[in-house]
């Protein structure tokens, strides 16, 4: 029957000698039994091969019978897998699987026929992870043999993450401040999911003082790739600080006004502020305080700044009084063994002098208190004496220095009926003295012109009367002021003073350098100010001025600017001024484009 060969690894065989398996027979006897091909011969490829055997018996006769030999392939074929394979998701989290087959090692006996993959090349696949692919291989045959491998799917995209623009985190009232979560304002995005959104510092950390603070935000995909961004946290103060007022007392100046300063009104030692920076004051309303506001308590608004711009407002009480200290450039001193003293008020009768001594001298020598100021060259002083006490002298005076026995001019008064003129031309010499009889003449004047010497009293400060003239030969510098100066040993005398005012003197708050009322008039006699004497209103005839631009100023006694209107080209020649309601001597001075005017007004009180 049909015989099967099975080939051998090269895909050949060698042919068997089948002629045992033959059933032969002969009346004569068998001589031989051959094979066609003969056994050993060497047969390849699959299919069927027809053997003859051939009987032969004694006598040569021959019988032959033919048989089919299958040759037939058992050997399976050889496949070797590749190693791990990595395939890269793409942006949808997703990849083709690629056509494996060309990395598998194969081989067969009778020849490979074809090697497939499952999954097949070309399959979307999704997701990270391991995935098995399988390669099967199939030879000429039909013989087959498979290997798996792994495939590595991996997400190698990292995550996208945009931080929310600059936060603000407003601070307590201790300057601290819990941080928020923040990951929820982030935009996130990923390929394959995102797993987590993490925050450096973490929500819930405690931050303090004001300023900016960093935070990074990370995200993380589902595997395990991560993409950070920062953004800013602005640490906002917020809080305005917690300030307290002084209620105090402050001293009207020399100048008839007082500056209010932040340690007058603002008590930083009780006040605070949750961060803790420094409180400054921004603002004080009023800033200034004046003679207006005299023994009066007045509320001041004060506003205090903390570092970070936040404001609060507190009211101080402020008590307004008058101070004493000597204007800039005055001095007092006792001349000889007077033991007095000197001050000055700037809001009593528009600027006052209050001067006391004791002691009395039997000699030549002075024995007073002296008020003063450096006089160089020529100037004048003016005053009005308001009151003399004690039974003594108060008046004005130029000396040479303040030596007992120093060159002088004095003109005082005990505001009785006499007017006394004192003169000393010689150092240590006796003083010449003079007395008038002008009762009620209570303003004094002494002129300094070389050595020349001139006094002048006055009813009301605006008539003068001459009083003396008189030529002592004094040095280049001298001082000039007022003095009170006793007549009993055990009495003080104290004297008041208003009205001052010094020309010619150097750094002086009442030097007031404007030309005397007489010689302004003499100037320009067709400028009209009246009345004069007023009670504060005086109205300005400029009729050969109309039309023409400037301005007008008014000065107090201190020299201070009180008042500034413009003159417009137009309006009327007749102009109405107000110059103040405390009484005194005020000098307008008119400025025109081409020439100024100068007028002293006195004001009385009503």
């Amino acid at each position: 029957t049909t015989q099967t060969l099975v080939l051998g690894a090269n895909c050949t065989a060698t042919l068997p000698n089948y002629t045992s398996l033959v059933t032969t027979g002969d009346n004569c006897g068998v001589q031989s039994v051959t094979q066609s091909p003969t056994a050993g011969t060497m047969v390849s490829e699959t299919g069927n091969l027809t053997v003859t055997l051939t009987v032969t018996d004694a006598n040569s006769n021959e019988t032959e019978c033919m048989f089919t030999v299958t040759k037939v392939d058992n050997t399976p074929p050889s496949i070797t897998c590749p190693t791990t394979q990595t395939l890269v998701l793409g942006a949808n989290c997703m990849a083709t699987l690629p056509n494996y087959t060309s990395l598998a090692t194969i081989g067969d006996n009778c020849g490979v026929q074809s090697v497939i993959q499952s999954p097949i090349a070309g399959t979307t696949v999704s997701s990270a992870g391991n995935m098995t692919v399988t390669l099967t291989i199939t030879d000429v045959n039909g013989n087959d043999t498979e290997c798996t491998f792994t495939v590595t799917k991996v997400d190698q995209t990292p995550p996208t993450i945009t931080c929310p623009a600059t936060q603000t985190l407003v601070l307590g009232a201790n300057c601290t401040a819990t941080l928020p979560n923040y990951t929820s304002l982030a935009t996130t995005g990923d390929n394959c999911g995102v797993q987590s959104v993490t925050q450096s510092p973490t929500a819930g950390t405690m931050v303090s003082s004001k300023g900016d603070l960093t935070v990074t935000l990370t995200v993380t995909d589902i595997n395990g790739n991560d993409t950070e961004c920062t953004f800013t946290v602005t640490k906002a103060d917020n809080t305005p600080p917690v300030i307290v007022c002084k209620n105090t007392t402050v001293f009207i100046g020399n100048t008839g006004t007082y500056t209010l300063q932040a340690a007058d009104v603002f008590d930083a030692t009780v006040s605070s502020d949750n961060c803790s920076g420094a409180l400054t004051v921004t603002n004080i309303s009023p800033a200034m305080v004046s003679c207006a506001q005299l023994n009066q308590i007045i509320p001041v608004t004060v506003t205090v700044q903390d570092g970070s711009g936040n404001t609060a407002t507190c009211t101080a009480q402020i008590t307004v009084q008058e101070g004493t200290a000597l204007p800039l450039g005055w001095n007092s001193a006792d001349v000889g063994n007077a033991n007095g003293a000197a001050g000055y008020k700037a809001c009593s009768f528009n600027g006052s002098f209050t001067v006391s001594a004791n002691g009395f001298s039997t000699s030549s020598s002075d024995v007073l208190h002296f008020a003063s100021q450096q006089l160089c060259g020529n100037g004048a002083i003016t005053v009005r004496v308001m009151a003399v006490s004690g039974g003594g002298w108060a008046g004005v005076m130029m000396r040479e220095s303040g030596s007992p026995g120093a060159k002088k001019v004095a003109l005082k008064t005990q505001l009785t009926s006499i007017i006394r003129r004192e003169i000393r031309s010689v150092q240590n010499g006796p003083a010449n003295i003079l007395n008038f009889n002008r009762p009620n003449h209570v303003w004094l004047r002494l002129v300094r012109d070389g050595s020349t010497f001139t006094g002048y009293t006055s009813l009301n400060g605006t008539t003068w009367s001459f009083a003396f003239s008189a030529t002592v030969s004094m040095a280049g510098c001298i001082q000039l002021g007022v003095f009170s100066e006793s007549i009993n040993a055990n009495t003080t005398t104290t004297a008041t003073f208003s009205n001052i005012s010094v020309t010619g003197a150097s750094n002086s708050s009442l030097t007031n350098s404007l030309p005397d009322t007489q010689i302004a008039a003499e100037q320009d006699e067709e400028v009209r100010i009246f009345p004069n004497p007023t009670t504060g209103e005086v109205t300005i005839d400029l009729d050969i001025y109309a039309g023409k631009p400037g301005t007008i100023q008014v000065f107090n006694a201190l020299g201070a600017l009180t008042t500034q209107e413009r003159l417009i080209p137009g309006n009327p020649e007749t102009h109405r001024l107000l110059l103040g309601d405390i009484a005194g001597v005020y000098t307008v001075v008119i400025q025109l484009e081409d020439s100024k005017i100068v007028r002293r007004v006195v004001v009385q009180a009503e």
